[in-house]
């Protein structure tokens, strides 16, 4: 999650907005943050809602009661349903109002939810969610996020305030990383999360380094031809056993896919975005099928399936 001093140097605009609303006591009932792929949606949309707890007024000091529980998952007055993770359904919604529903335990309290990734709900959950932006309590700011705008019903839209969330300089941190971890698959992680105990997490995890193990050795049967690539991926539909590792094999697909197709040079991925070279004509097909997949990994497109398209997609079929 976000420290003051990153938030107020990265996302200039939302801190301002913020801060501002604070002082003239003119919060919006409802936000939409919206940014690329990879922005740090989830981690700005947390420490807002902490902000608005904390005791101090203003952005979030991380040294109040209110604060310390907000860091612990336990603050009374917040709740967090997250798009990213699964579907979010029409019982998601019911829950969150009953949630709020409930007596707080708190005194002269502002109520928050965060609702990460809104553009992975169902239809059901969406015309629940408009009901409830449509009679919103006086007491309870909504903060929505999206990295695809062009996915969140209109309705909800209209009934937002608008917050663009900007990328910080990832190259940067990359170049200055002295971790245990390899700087190319830090590299990759910086890119799906923004804080770091949430890298380290997912750098050390089974899933991210079963899944990156299969996209080095298929990407290196794909450049050097030293094995069949298609083996490679027969072999990594076996071994990779959940949505986690399959999701994490999306991410890093594409991000060299879109690396080579975007002739990005940035000294981290060019041994790979050079030697892609030769399939460049395949990659942007190759990309719009590993984004659908993981779109839809939460509705269990199969993994197998995806894995027979990619090849038939990169031997140019």
């Amino acid at each position: 999650m976000y420290s003051r001093e990153d938030f107020l140097k990265e996302q200039v605009v939302l801190s301002k907005l913020f801060s501002n609303g604070i002082k003239s006591s003119r919060l919006s009932h409802a936000y939409l943050l919206y940014g690329e792929n990879s922005s740090p949606l989830l981690d700005s949309a947390l420490f807002i809602a902490k902000s608005l707890s904390c005791k101090k007024g203003g952005l979030a000091c991380d040294e109040c009661d209110s604060c310390i529980r907000f860091n612990k998952g336990v603050h009374p007055d917040f709740m967090l349903i997250d798009g990213e993770e699964k579907i979010i359904r029409k019982s998601n919604i019911e829950e969150l109002s009953h949630f709020f529903s409930m007596s707080t335990a708190e005194v002269n309290h502002i109520s928050t939810y965060v609702i990460n990734h809104i553009e992975n709900s169902t239809s059901e959950a969406v015309n629940a969610l408009l009901k409830t932006l449509e009679e919103p309590s006086g007491n309870t700011v909504a903060i929505l996020t999206t990295d695809n705008r062009s996915k969140v019903l209109p309705t909800i839209v209209s009934r937002c305030q608008l917050v663009p969330i900007f990328k910080p300089d990832i190259i940067q941190k990359v170049n200055s990383y002295k971790g245990e971890f390899d700087r190319r698959a830090y590299y990759l992680v910086s890119l799906m999360v923004y804080s770091e105990e949430r890298k380290n997490e997912i750098l050390d995890s089974k899933e991210f380094n079963s899944a990156y193990e299969v996209c080095l050795d298929y990407l290196d049967a794909l450049i050097r031809k030293n094995e069949d690539p298609n083996y490679i991926l027969i072999r990594g539909g076996d071994y990779l056993k959940s949505n986690k590792c399959y999701n994490y094999f999306y991410s890093i697909l594409s991000t060299i896919f879109t690396s080579c197709l975007l002739d990005k040079k940035d000294g981290i991925l060019d041994v790979y975005t050079n030697g892609l070279n030769p399939y460049k004509k395949y990659l942007d097909k190759a990309v719009a099928l590993l984004d659908e997949a993981k779109a839809k990994s939460s509705a269990n497109m199969n993994f197998t399936f995806t894995l027979s398209c990619l090849a038939l997609i990169m031997e140019g079929k």
